[in-house]
C-alpha cells in the first residue's frame, strides 16, 4: 500500500468526485480522431486547460492529465515516442495550472492507459519493452509533479501488473487501478470481475475498481463483485452507456440525470471515488457530484436519451 497521503486521508473520510470523458470534450471541440490526443498537451495546450476547468466548474475533487495514451508504444503511431517524456509532463503542468487558476483544492491524477498490443500472453522481450515504456511515462508524470496515479481501461492482467510494478519502481504516491469489463461482467479475454477483484487485491494498490465498459449499470453488478471479493476501498468511472454507431460516429445514450442516479448506489458497494469515462460531460459529473453530495437522486430517466456524440475510445 502507499504512504499516507492527503489523497488516501481524503478517501478514508469521503466519497471523491473524479472527472469525466477528456476526449470526448476534446472530440466534440474539433480534434480528429486520427489526431494523438495526448499531443494536444504541447500543440493545444489551451484546450486541454479548458476542459480541466469546466470539469473544476462542474465542482470535481479531481482531474486526470491528458495522458491515457502518452506512452511510446502508443505515441510511436503518430511519430511522437521521442517526446513521450515531454507530453507527460506538460500534461501535468495543465492540469496543476487549471487547479491554480481556479483555486480548487484537488487532487490531480497521472492517468495511464494500456499499449493498445492487446495480448493475452506477454513474453519476457515484450514484457521488458512494455516495462521500459512505463517507466519513461512514469517519470514524466512524476517530475511534472501529480498527486498520485491512476492506472485505467486495462483488459489484460499481466499488462495492468506491469504498469503497477513500473509506478512502483519510481514511486510511493497512490495508486488507483482500473478494469474494464463486457455486459456479462467479464473482461474480453473471458475473466470474470470476481476474479479480476481477486487479483488486484493482491498487487501493491491502493484503490481498485473499474472504468469504461458499457455504461453504470452492469458495473453495479461488477462492483458487488469486487466488494465481495477484496477488502480495498473501490473505484469507478463508467461510460455514459453502451455506444452505438451512427452515421460514422458514436452515440452514447445515458443522459445526465440518469448516469447520477447509479451514484449512490455504487457508494453502498464501498466506492470511494466515482466519475466518469467515455461518452461523460461535465453535465454529467455536476449532476452525479450533486447527487453523491446532497444525498438526493436525480429523476432515473431511462438511458436511452441520445444526447452526445463522443469517440470511442476516450479518457
Amino acid at each position: 500500500m502507499g504512504l499516507t497521503s492527503p489523497f488516501l486521508e481524503r478517501i478514508a473520510d469521503s466519497v471523491l468526485i473524479a472527472d469525466g470523458g477528456m476526449g470526448t470534450l476534446l472530440h466534440e471541440r474539433g480534434i480528429s480522431f486520427e489526431l494523438s490526443f495526448d499531443a494536444l498537451c504541447l500543440d493545444n495546450r489551451e484546450m486541454v486547460l479548458t476542459v480541466h476547468r469546466d470539469y473544476i466548474n462542474a465542482g470535481v475533487d479531481l482531474i486526470e492529465t491528458n495522458s491515457f495514451g502518452a506512452n511510446s508504444i502508443r505515441l510511436k503511431n503518430y511519430g511522437l515516442e521521442k517526446k513521450t517524456s515531454l507530453i507527460n509532463r506538460e500534461a501535468v503542468r495543465i492540469a496543476r495550472q487549471a487547479r491554480e487558476e481556479m483555486g480548487r483544492d484537488i487532487f490531480v491524477a497521472g492517468a495511464i492507459g494500456p499499449t493498445g498490443r492487446g495480448m493475452v500472453l506477454i513474453d519476457r522481450l515484450t514484457h521488458d519493452e512494455i516495462y521500459a515504456a512505463y517507466c519513461e511515462q512514469v517519470e514524466g508524470l512524476l517530475e511534472g509533479g501529480i498527486d498520485l496515479f491512476l492506472i485505467e481501461t486495462f483488459t489484460n492482467l499481466n499488462e495492468i501488473k506491469i504498469a503497477i510494478d513500473a509506478v512502483r519502481s519510481l514511486s510511493r504516491l497512490p495508486i488507483v487501478a482500473q478494469m474494464t469489463f463486457s455486459y456479462d461482467g467479464v473482461t474480453n479475454q473471458g475473466v470474470p470481475a470476481s476474479n479480476i477483484a481477486k487479483e488486484l487485491n493482491k498487487y501493491d494498490v491502493d484503490l481498485i475498481g473499474a472504468n469504461c465498459s458499457v455504461g453504470p449499470q452492469p458495473l453495479l453488478d461488477v462492483m458487488s463483485r469486487f466488494a465481495e471479493n477484496s477488502d480495498k476501498p473501490l473505484s469507478v468511472m463508467p461510460n455514459a452507456g453502451l455506444p452505438r454507431y451512427v452515421n460514422g460516429r458514436y452515440l452514447y445514450y445515458a443522459s445526465p440525470d440518469y448516469f447520477s442516479s447509479c451514484g449512490p448506489e455504487f457508494v453502498k458497494y464501498g466506492v470511494r471515488l466515482i466519475g466518469g469515462c467515455c461518452g461523460t460531460t461535465p453535465e454529467h459529473i455536476r449532476k452525479l457530484a450533486d447527487v453523491i453530495r446532497t444525498g438526493k437522486p436525480a429523476e432515473k430517466k431511462s438511458d436511452f436519451q441520445p444526447l452526445y456524440l463522443s469517440p470511442v475510445s476516450d479518457e
